[in-house]
């Protein structure tokens, strides 16, 4: 699962300055966050057609809340996710992202999981919700890797650098990581200080 990722503006330089002149002076820059993201926030992302502002999250059918993650696994099958498995696929850069370990009832040990060099890259879809002006993601998920087991058993698919433009633009490629899909071997986990609310 993935609820939460940040950003460091040293490690997505220059994403971010595609980012400000692509939007420079439109609202939708003011809006964009950096730090820790959480659903419903604008983010930047990467599509085939350049970087991007989206907001993480598709809406629900009912108008319930955000689905903000799509299982790797049945992402090609679900009716909500199929249209834009086939054609609008994106990267979301980060320079990492959090999970909670869950000791006891209310007892939660947030990690920061992150590579020890450069930024991760998790695979995302993308889609136009109506009445937004801006597009909306979703994060894809997996299998956790075996160093990760123990916090989640889940964790974003993450995208090797030689991956990120067959991502983006090839989609027999991008079937075949799917098909492939396993967590990042080179990722680690390290526990950050939590608030009271333990996060």
């Amino acid at each position: 699962m993935c609820g939460r990722y940040f950003l460091e503006e040293e490690e997505l330089r220059s994403v971010l300055e595609l980012i400000r002149k692509r939007y420079q002076g439109t609202s939708e820059l003011e809006l964009m966050k950096l730090g820790e993201i959480v659903p419903s926030e604008i983010a930047p992302v990467v599509t085939a057609q350049g970087c991007r502002l989206m907001r993480w999250g598709f809406a629900r059918p009912n108008s319930k809340g955000l689905i903000i993650n799509a299982r790797a696994e049945t992402v090609s099958e679900k009716p909500m996710f199929a249209q834009c498995m086939r054609a609008q696929r994106l990267v979301v850069p980060a320079a990492g992202y959090y999970e909670w370990l869950k000791r006891q009832k209310d007892d939660k040990i947030k990690y920061a999981i992150s590579r020890a060099a450069g930024p991760i890259y998790m695979a995302g879809l993308w889609r136009q919700e109506p009445d937004q002006k801006l597009p909306s993601f979703v994060i894809l998920t997996t299998g956790a890797a075996p160093q990760l087991g123990h916090i989640h058993d889940r964790m974003p698919l993450l995208l090797g650098q030689d991956q990120l433009r067959a991502w983006l633009s090839d989609g027999v490629t991008a079937r075949e990581i799917l098909r492939d899909a396993q967590g990042g071997a080179d990722v680690a986990a390290t526990s950050v200080e939590q608030g009271e609310d333990g996060r």
